[in-house]
């Protein structure tokens, strides 16, 4: 059975760069997946940015970025969250647009031209004419909500 577990910075010693890149950033927190007790995956995310996502290579396209992803923008998400990915990556680009992340430009500070993605976690009708289409757009949204624990709502 798999869960997700957030790793404290005192148990990265496996992972030297990682627990340095925490020590340097005390927002960021380290989550994994852990299936049985084996490590599936590792993402390093704040509230506003998912800087580093890992999958194991023998686990790789059995969703556990999808479940990583998904886990940081429900639970560390206060509004916009952005991450920057290598282009050439279509896995990862895939994964990220797959969560709800969309391309809204280019992080040129890297060589690369890096897409810069966000994911919007704030609810908007998109439809022009509410009395028609509001069905479809709670349905919309719908799917994409996920009940883990009772919260108070900020309604905007």
């Amino acid at each position: 059975m798999s869960r997700i577990i957030e790793i404290k910075e005192s148990h990265l010693n496996k992972w030297s760069a990682i627990k340095e890149f925490v020590q340097l950033r005390p927002d960021v927190i380290c989550y994994a997946l852990l299936d049985e007790s084996e490590v599936s995956g590792l993402v390093l995310a704040d509230t506003n940015r998912v800087h580093f996502i890992h999958v194991n290579p023998e686990v790789r396209r059995g969703g556990v970025a999808r479940t990583l992803l998904e886990y940081v923008t429900r639970n560390l998400s206060t509004g916009k969250m952005r991450a920057v990915v290598e282009p050439d990556n279509l896995v990862a680009v895939q994964s990220f647009l797959s969560c709800g992340f969309r391309i809204i430009g280019f992080d040129v500070t890297w060589k690369d031209n890096r897409y810069l993605m966000e994911y919007d976690n704030v609810w908007r009708m998109t439809s022009p004419d509410p009395d028609t289409y509001m069905k479809q757009d709670f349905i919309d949204m719908a799917e994409k909500m996920y009940v883990i624990e009772s919260v108070p709502v900020r309604i905007i």
